[in-house]
């Protein structure tokens, strides 16, 4: 169903290297061309977990009074919802359609024959990597990834898994190929930045 996507994907890094003769700088451009098509996606996936962190104080409310009460209280939260313009689900939907392209690049990138070629005269984009440096990093990326994208008021549950999650990220990185954690990382670099510019505009207006 997504042989298109895979064979797209392998084309574009072939043309990247053809421009830079680096996989590794073909991977960080692919990366940053996949960021840029999704744009409008997470403009609304962060505008979703705003409004619904705005809520959030009215929603405890609602669970304080109606706790002995299920159906009220879903109804109330709903009505909650209705009222203030705000999709529960607004969140997770660009995440979900997000999903086959990530799957499909990390397909791509984990099968794709490097060669010996190594990025930066260190790593072959082919094998994991030697020396734990990029798993080290994309442990400090995931970490900031999460905390800049997580919504404010964050319940110990959340806290909890700011710290399990880039550890466990960390951890599966280190039996990957480089390739496919050069990808991860720069991904997760480029989620934060795209963050501080959301925020950065939306100081100075409606983000578009």
């Amino acid at each position: 169903m997504f042989d298109w996507l895979y064979v797209l994907f392998r084309n574009i890094i072939e043309f990247f290297f053809g421009i830079t003769h680096s996989y590794g700088m073909a991977i960080i451009l692919l990366t940053v061309v996949i960021k840029l098509v999704l744009y409008p996606l997470t403009i609304k996936q962060i505008n979703s977990m705003r409004e619904m962190a705005k809520i959030q104080p009215l929603i405890k409310e609602l669970q304080q009074k109606y706790k002995n009460n299920p159906q009220e209280l879903n109804k109330k939260t709903m009505e909650l919802y209705k009222e203030h313009g705000v999709n529960p689900f607004g969140g997770c939907l660009p995440m979900l359609i997000q999903l086959p392209i990530l799957w499909i690049l990390f397909r791509v990138l984990n099968t794709y024959n490097f060669g010996n070629t190594k990025f930066l005269g260190l790593w072959n984009l082919s094998k994991p990597d030697p020396y734990y440096i990029l798993p080290v990093l994309i442990v400090v990326l995931s970490f900031l990834q999460q905390k800049v994208m997580s919504p404010e008021g964050e319940t110990s549950q959340n806290k909890t898994m700011l710290i399990i999650m880039p550890l466990f990220i960390g951890y599966i990185s280190l039996k990957l190929p480089t390739g496919v954690v050069l990808y991860w990382g720069m991904s997760s670099l480029l989620d934060v930045l795209l963050r501080y510019y959301i925020d950065f505009k939306s100081k100075k207006g409606a983000v578009s």
